[in-house]
């Protein structure tokens, strides 16, 4: 069952990153959630609950800055690139 919470709490972590891009690597907090998690799952370890949601706070800023880790800024050469910057004109050959 640990897993599962585990797993939900990943994907938790990506799902924010992906909803609020402030919670990026950019700020402390998903460093500053893994590694509170892992301390608290340290210094709680005989009692079960508190070292359960210690790891899922860990897993959950893992998640966090795996997500923001892993996103690629876009180049010039990318459509997106040109987004929320006023007019653009394209000029080219559909085939």
């Amino acid at each position: 069952m640990l897993l599962l919470y585990m797993v939900m709490a990943w994907c938790g972590g990506i799902a924010l990153s992906a909803a609020r891009p402030e919670a990026s690597l950019n700020s402390a907090l998903p460093i500053c959630a893994a590694i509170g998690g892992v301390v608290g799952a340290a210094l709680s370890y005989r009692r079960r609950n508190v070292r359960r949601l210690s790891l899922c706070l860990a897993a959950a800023g893992l998640g966090m800055a795996h997500h923001s880790a892993a996103l690629q800024p876009f180049r010039p050469d990318q459509l997106a690139f040109y987004n929320d910057r006023g007019t653009a004109v394209l000029e080219g050959i559909v085939s």
